[in-house]
């Protein structure tokens, strides 16, 4: 006998049936009986399993299937399958294995298969075990609907939506072999799929040449000049260097994606910029990542994002394709769905031009500043250019100047600048100086005689009152002033008598020196800038009468500065005249070579063969 379930029987309606079955004779479908046992069609827990059909499980635990003849499904792979009722009565299903098949009922030409598991790799999937199903099954795996193989079964023609599922120990599904129970799946038109994302971009290639510009400023000549005349020419040489052009290849532009729908925002949206054919570029989007993610489109809204492609190199490929891609999820907020879930753009060719489309820093300023003076420009090159020119300056007497001059290139687009200095020092002649025999003529004892008692001052704070005793023992503060009837004073005479006695013979140089450090002070008095000059200790002359200023022959900078007790290089006029002259001329205290030295200085001062330094 056959167990039909009609649509819209209850749970207790399957178990009264199954009662009656229960006291039916035993069957047995081997022996042609009717198969025992029911099957009838459930749902899963919608608040559990949720209402996205697409995730339902193929199978899942008895327990699972809620209701029995549920009858009325929202969707096809809302129908499962169970059946039993397993009470360890004659009445179950037989343990084994079952094909099945979903039909259309129809009232007079008979049955249309809409899927069935018969062809399948799996053609008996539903498994009774103990008089239940192993399973609680979803019928849309267990069938295919065509050769195709296509998944599920397909739509009813039945007005009302109805449907059979069957299983059978026998492919043919003979009655006597046979379960079936109906169900109805809504005929209300499914919502229409949401639109598919759209997406677009714009190619934007740029070859970007940028120049940097270094300056060098040199001085044609040495460091250090020591010119004779009133003024110099300092000659310098500017150049201005136009670096090797740096390129930069880019391609840019924007993505815009868009949710076209009047309903629903579009969840999980990921933007990927999918690259360039080249190996050399690196693409990202909004300066991050080559990909953007998480973001969420409203209904009728357009993302948009910037997207850069950056090259390591020069591009190997003439004509590169830039693409991009949009992934999202299925389900959108207000629950539809779309049948799509990823979209690409359209493949955008393009090529760099043959030349650059900008050019940063072609040219420069080059701009000269003399000395703390305004600027002047000397160009505006736009390849490397040297520029030679010349500055007159002038020179001063017994002192050292030093110029300064400083170059600057200004860049034409970023006005980074770059500047080069070169200074000079011009050191002046060394004037002022008068010899011992100046002061012994008739020009020099004028000068002491018309300006005694100045003069006389001046020898007595300087080489009288000192330590280690007066170095001009005729002279005092008392020497006086008054003329003779040849308009002489003592002080002319006894300045006159010291140079007389100079010589440099015998074991002493006193003489000699009393005579040259009396007329390099004399000097000093009436020439002050003397006294001030710094003086080169090495371009101390050895030999006066032979010596060239600035050439020699020299003393060892070593051996003046020992003489002097100084580490310097160069030495006040007046600091020379002060420490000799303080310092003990015995011999018991020092020797005759080192006389020598001191006497030379001040030879070589009073003959004005020094040389002037900073």
């Amino acid at each position: 006998m056959s167990l039909s379930i009609p649509t819209g029987a209850t749970r207790a309606g399957v178990l009264a049936l199954a009662c009656a079955a229960l006291f039916a004779p035993a069957t047995a479908a081997a022996n042609g009986q009717q198969l025992s046992g029911a099957i009838f069609t459930s749902e899963l827990d919608a608040s559990v399993f949720g209402t996205d059909y697409s995730t339902y499980p193929a199978m899942t635990a008895p327990a699972n299937c809620t209701a029995v003849n549920a009858n009325l499904y929202e969707d096809k792979r809302a129908v499962y399958l169970g059946g039993g009722p397993g009470n360890g009565q004659n009445n179950n299903l037989p343990d084994g294995d079952y094909f099945v098949k979903v039909t259309e009922p129809s009232s007079g030409t008979g049955e249309t298969d809409l899927g069935t598991s018969v062809g399948t790799p799996t053609p008996q999937p539903a498994v009774v075990v103990g008089g239940l199903f192993q399973y609680c099954y979803q019928v849309w795996s267990l069938v295919r609907q065509n050769a195709a193989a296509d998944p599920g079964f397909a739509d009813t023609a039945n007005a009302g939506g109805q449907y059979k599922v069957y299983i059978s120990t026998e492919s043919d599904f003979p009655n006597d072999e046979s379960k079936t129970d109906s169900f109805k799946v809504d005929t209300a038109a499914p919502p229409v799929p949401q639109s598919p994302l759209t997406i677009a971009k714009t190619v934007d290639p740029s070859w970007t040449r940028a120049f940097d510009w270094s300056l060098t400023k040199t001085l044609v000549g040495d460091a250090v000049q020591y010119p004779t005349g009133s003024t110099t020419a300092l000659n310098y040489a500017v150049v201005a260097t136009k670096s090797a052009p740096t390129d930069t290849y880019e391609v840019g532009g924007t993505i815009s994606v868009s949710n076209p729908n009047a309903t629903g925002d579009a969840t999980g949206v990921t933007v990927s910029e999918d690259g360039l054919g080249d190996p050399g570029a690196t693409c990202t989007i909004d300066g991050d990542s080559s990909a953007y993610t998480g973001a969420t489109i409203a209904a009728g809204a357009t993302l948009e994002l910037s997207y850069t492609c950056a090259y390591s190199a020069a591009p190997t490929v003439a004509e590169d394709a830039n693409d991009a891609s949009v992934t999202w999820d299925k389900l959108f907020s207000d629950a539809t769905e779309s049948d799509d879930t990823s979209a690409s753009t359209t493949s955008a060719t393009f090529s760099f031009a043959t030349d650059p489309n900008t050019v940063i820093d072609d040219c420069s300023t080059v701009t000269d500043a003399f000395n703390g003076a305004p600027a002047t420009t000397l160009g505006t090159p736009c390849a490397t250019t040297t520029y030679n020119y010349t500055q007159t300056v002038p020179v001063t007497t017994n002192l050292c100047v030093v110029f300064g001059n400083a170059a600057s290139a200004v860049e034409s687009t970023t006005s980074a600048t770059s500047t080069s200095s070169a200074s000079v020092t011009i050191c002046g002649r060394q004037v002022g100086g008068l010899t011992i025999g100046f002061w012994q003529n008739n020009n020099g004892q004028a000068l002491i005689n018309g300006n005694c008692p100045a003069v006389r001052d001046t020898l007595v704070s300087t080489l009288v009152n000192v330590a280690n005793a007066s170095k001009l023992p005729t002279i005092t503060a008392a020497t006086s002033c008054v003329k003779n009837n040849k308009g002489v004073t003592p002080l002319a005479t006894a300045i006159y008598d010291v140079v007389k006695l100079a010589n440099a013979s015998g074991a002493s140089m006193e003489a000699m020196l009393r005579a040259q450090i009396m007329a390099t002070t004399l000097s000093t008095h009436f020439s002050p800038t003397l006294g001030a000059a710094k003086i080169a200790l090495a371009k101390i002359c050895t030999a006066v009468g032979t010596c060239v200023t600035g050439v020699g022959p020299f003393y060892t900078l070593a051996t003046v500065g020992t003489a002097f007790a100084t580490p310097n290089a160069g030495e006040s006029v007046n600091t020379l005249i002060s420490t000799v002259a303080n310092k003990s001329w015995a011999l018991a205290s020092v020797t005759k070579t080192t006389q020598e030295v001191w006497k030379n200085v001040f030879d070589t001062l009073n003959n004005n063969k020094a040389t002037i330094t900073l």
